[in-house]
Formats: structure tokens, C-alpha cells, sequence
């Protein structure tokens, strides 16, 4: 396979309207494949049968109003499905989100975050929880359900329940280190910052064979990380350090791509290039990481 290159890229999420859903590893376990678009899309599904509803609700399907005609918000993360259901509720919206929130939705978050919409100058007209998944299944990324409510009427409502689910994209092939690889070289870059003009740079030649095992071992076990139609996979970068890790079968390798890092950040993104090939972006949650630091001594 030659030799494969990696990157990081750590950011910090920030804001708490989406609850983002993490697959880790369990010492070094790998995590397995991630499903694909047609999985995702019966998972979502799956997903609107675990909201209970309320008492006497049923299914409308007439035209919706502006406000409900689609999502309170939807991530701009590619690997993305969409699926949703509304009903006709003979309770008024806060009645409708305050019983769903005493009932709960298994498998999620008890605490949603809320939202409205309506005229600039005048009440909501609309009002809306979001619900993380916990901890979803091996190959989702991320998932949430969004309960959105408005008055239809004096003394009921619609009840639109929207689930949102990203799946990973599948590993590829070439994004495997070959067993031929024995040595991994790592370059830390400081970048400069007030009050230091200029970059610091180290550079380490990992040849012991535990640690190289190991870390191949880890970096196997990381799962794919969706990219976004913006431009950026999440999460964003942190850009005061730059970090290269590369395999291969010795230590005269030719350089790598480097992406910004910061040791401050714990969510981690992996950019990967196999032979000068960009593969889909590996997810940290810091296990291989420390592991890069400690081969660092």
C-alpha cells in the first residue's frame, strides 16, 4: 500500500442547539464500517416511531403553514437524510412540547434545546425542541430529532417531528496502513503567535515496534468523519499547531500534508492522504492522539 499520511485538524463545537453524536473506541477496538445513505435513511425512520404521541393525535397531510413547511434547521454536513411526519394535535403547542418532554424519547437527551420563529415585531408563532441521540449506532455520525409545534386554532395544534441523521462515509481501501509500514515519523510545527514571530518545529522517527503497532492499531480503530457542502469538515480547526504523522516502510519518506492543530482542542479531525491521495477525514476522540504525543517522548 506504500505509505499513508495524516494530518490533524481540532476543534471545539461550540453552541448548543445540536447534540453531536459520538462513536469511540474502547481501549483499541476498531469501530466498525459505517452504514450508507439507504441505512441511514430506515434508521431516521426508526427514529420518528420512538416519539410518543400525544393522546388523540393524527396524521395531516393538507398543505402545511410557512412555519412548518420544512426544518427548524438542518446541518450542512453532506452525508445527510431527512425524514418527517406531522400530525393534527387537539392540544395547544406548549402543551404538545411540555408532554414530550415528560414523556421522553428514549435512547435521548432529556433536556432539549428550544427554539422559535415568527414576525419580527410580533409573538412566536412557532416553537420547536431539538433532541440529541445519546449515543447512536456504530456508522451514524450524528442524530436528532426536532418536535416543532404551532396553533392551529384556539385549543389545538400541528406537531411536525423532523429526524435528522448523518451517517459516516465508508472508509476506503487505500486508507489502511500496510504491514509493510514499520517506521512513523511525526512533525509538530508551533505556528507563530503573539509574541512568537516565528514557527517551532520537532521532528520524531518512531521505529520501536510496540509503538508502531500501537499506533497503527489506533489509527485503524478511528471511524470516518462526514465532510460539509460549506467546504470544512466539522469540527473546525484550531490553528496553532500543525501535526503530521506519516507511515511507511522507512524513515526517508518524502513529506506529507499537514493541517492546523491545538492540544487545547478536544475534538479531533484527521486529514489523511494515501500516496498523495486525499481520503475521507478520520474522528479522534483523543485516543490517538495522546498516543501520537507519548510516541513523541
Amino acid at each position: 500500500m506504500g505509505r499513508i499520511a495524516v494530518a490533524a485538524a481540532l476543534g471545539a463545537l461550540v453552541g448548543g442547539a445540536v447534540t453531536v453524536g459520538l462513536i469511540a473506541t474502547e481501549g483499541d477496538t476498531p469501530v466498525r464500517d459505517p452504514h450508507g445513505g439507504k441505512e441511514a435513511a430506515a434508521y431516521a425512520e426508526s427514529l420518528l416511531d420512538r416519539v410518543a404521541l400525544p393522546k388523540g393525535a393524527r396524521p395531516f397531510s393538507g398543505a402545511l403553514p410557512q412555519d412548518l413547511a420544512g426544518a427548524p434547521w438542518r446541518t450542512t454536513l453532506d452525508s445527510t437524510v431527512f425524514q418527517h411526519r406531522v400530525y393534527s394535535v387537539s392540544a395547544p403547542p406548549a402543551d404538545v412540547l411540555a408532554g414530550a418532554k415528560a414523556r421522553g424519547i428514549a435512547g435521548f437527551e432529556g433536556s432539549p434545546s428550544s427554539g422559535s420563529s415568527g414576525p419580527i415585531d410580533g409573538p412566536s408563532t412557532m416553537t420547536y425542541d431539538i433532541y440529541g441521540e445519546r449515543r447512536p449506532p456504530p456508522g451514524i455520525y450524528q442524530s436528532d430529532l426536532t418536535l416543532s409545534t404551532m396553533a392551529r386554532g384556539p385549543r389545538a395544534s400541528l406537531l411536525r417531528i423532523d429526524a435528522q441523521v448523518v451517517w459516516r462515509p465508508i472508509r476506503t481501501a487505500a486508507e489502511h496502513v500496510s504491514s509493510s509500514d514499520q517506521v512513523v515519523t511525526i512533525d509538530r510545527t508551533i505556528l507563530p503567535q503573539p509574541g512568537r514571530e516565528r514557527p517551532t518545529t520537532q521532528h520524531h522517527v518512531v521505529t520501536d515496534r510496540a509503538t508502531v503497532a500501537r499506533l497503527t492499531r489506533l489509527f485503524e480503530g478511528l471511524p470516518t468523519m462526514p465532510s460539509s457542502s460549506a467546504g470544512n469538515s466539522a469540527p473546525p480547526s484550531c490553528p496553532a499547531i500543525d501535526l503530521e504523522v506519516k507511515f511507511a516502510p522507512s524513515a526517508d519518506a518524502p513529506p506529507v500534508m499537514a493541517t492546523g492543530t491545538d492540544p487545547q482542542c478536544f475534538w479531533q479531525t484527521w486529514r489523511v492522504t494515501a500516496r498523495g491521495q486525499p481520503q475521507p477525514a478520520l474522528m479522534d476522540v483523543g485516543t490517538f492522539l495522546a498516543a501520537v504525543t507519548a510516541a513523541e517522548g
